[in-house]
């Protein structure tokens, strides 16, 4: 197997993995899709997002998940998307619950029927472009546009001469002889240099980001300029700290009690994958902040390294050197 076809298979298993999962839960109804429209969430799910929410059995249900449930207020096809604070067991189970960016509870209690799913994954600012498509003239652009642009090509190819669909034919047949050159080592500098500058400052952020614990609770500063994510690990998994960012050469103090360590990380990503990533190894973060931007920025500059020759080309080179080495 040919290492362009290793590299396609490769990338349309990334993509695919994941789309035939999400399609085929949002065909059985395990899956919805929400767009965020208030900020009560903020800073781990910010207006416009997209969030992923997957069907849960309630007894799973933990402090600290962020549940989607029916708006108790009886609004229908309304649904809130907040944290769990405290699981009321008892005769019937329930859930308080509270915005990250609200101070107090919400003032009711979410019954177990109401819950609708589990927030699994953010997808940021995509709710903006949903709610643009509707518009008639962005519905033109992304559809009606290049819809008339294959039109308008096909009724060329109607209209060429038979010299010119001679021409264009052969222009096909050669393109397909070529063959793909891949630059191993111009791929591999982009990776390293990426790497090595987002590394650079992901390290920057971490040893910038510090925290020391006070009488009146944990003191957390940011020397750096840029902006970092605080992750809390608790003692007591029953609490729960929503993480915070903290802004380019400031401070504050956390007032909570049980806080056993912080993981820190540059604000690069979203706030929700961060802290999904903490929970897994407090430097997961860092290594998926200092690989995946190198990735996405090789992928952007693949004519770099990703190349279409002429399969004769090379042979000819060969009969030019040889000819010049005559004369």
């Amino acid at each position: 197997m040919r290492t362009r076809d290793i590299i396609t298979i490769s990338i349309a298993a990334i993509i695919l993995i994941p789309a035939v999962y999400i399609a085929s839960s949002l065909v059985s109804g395990s899956t919805q899709l929400l767009i965020v429209l208030s900020g009560s969430m903020v800073p781990v799910i910010q207006v416009g997002d997209v969030i992923v929410v997957d069907d849960i059995r309630t007894e799973d249900v933990q402090i600290g998940d962020i549940i989607a449930f029916k708006d108790p207020g009886g609004r229908p096809n309304v649904l809130i998307t907040h944290r769990v604070k405290e699981i009321i067991r008892g005769d019937n189970l329930s859930f308080q619950t509270k915005g990250d960016a609200v101070e107090d509870p919400d003032p009711f209690t979410v019954k177990a029927e109401d819950v609708v799913g589990k927030t699994v994954f953010v997808i940021p600012s995509l709710g903006y472009f949903i709610k643009s498509a509707k518009k008639p003239i962005v519905f033109f652009l992304f559809t009606l546009f290049p819809a008339a642009i294959l039109i308008i090509d096909e009724l060329k190819k109607i209209a060429r001469s038979p010299a010119q669909s001679h021409r264009a034919l052969r222009e096909e047949k050669r393109k397909k002889r070529r063959r793909t050159i891949l630059n191993f080592r111009r791929l591999i500098a982009i990776l390293l240099i990426g790497a090595i500058l987002f590394g650079a400052v992901s390290l920057f952020s971490l040893s910038a980001c510090g925290y020391a614990k006070k009488e009146e609770g944990i003191f957390v500063e940011n020397k750096g300029t840029l902006s970092c994510v605080l992750v809390f690990n608790t003692i007591n998994k029953e609490t729960f700290i929503p993480p915070v960012i903290l802004s380019g050469n400031s401070s504050s103090v956390i007032k909570a009690a049980g806080i056993d360590s912080i993981s820190t990380a540059p604000y690069i990503m979203p706030v929700f994958w961060v802290s999904k990533l903490s929970d897994i190894n407090p430097y997961l973060p860092f290594l998926i902040i200092s690989t995946l931007p190198p990735i996405l920025i090789a992928l952007l500059l693949f004519p770099a390294w990703y190349q279409k020759r002429d399969k004769h080309r090379k042979h000819f080179i060969k009969k030019l050197r040889k000819l010049l080495a005559r004369v």
